[in-house]
């Protein structure tokens, strides 16, 4: 099951994620799914509010993309270790929109994302 969890995390980034097509993310995620961004952003539940995390990350930042450095998986869990980029072009959270000469590097010491994934994205 880990590999599988693995594979699902992985295509979930590559067919969600990086293009912002958000037509598939049902067959990665679940129902249930929990992002927990508080106190910086909001709690976010159920697949729609998925789908709003990835076209607002495609909204806000132009060329988003997510590169997956490592990826862990043991039993159900899956950890990801991964960069995120793009020129940010609007607000995000708590972050005010900056100017189109200006730039921003963010680091995020800790963080958490609580997903539930479909059992049946195991088999794809």
């Amino acid at each position: 099951m880990s590999e599988a969890n693995k594979r699902t995390v992985l295509t979930l980034n590559k067919v969600v994620w990086n293009t912002g097509d958000v037509s598939r993310i049902d067959e990665f995620i679940h129902q249930d799914f929990v992002a927990d961004y508080r106190p910086q952003g909001r709690l976010r539940q159920g697949i729609d509010a998925a789908r709003e995390m990835v076209r607002g990350a495609h909204e806000t930042f132009e060329d988003f993309h997510e590169e997956m450095h490592d990826v862990v998986a043991e039993g159900d869990r899956v950890v990801a270790h991964f960069t995120v980029s793009g020129r940010q072009v609007g607000e995000w959270g708590v972050l005010p929109s900056i100017a189109p000469n200006q730039s921003r590097d963010y680091e995020v010491a800790e963080g958490f994302l609580g997903a539930v994934l479909a059992a049946r994205s195991a088999h794809h």
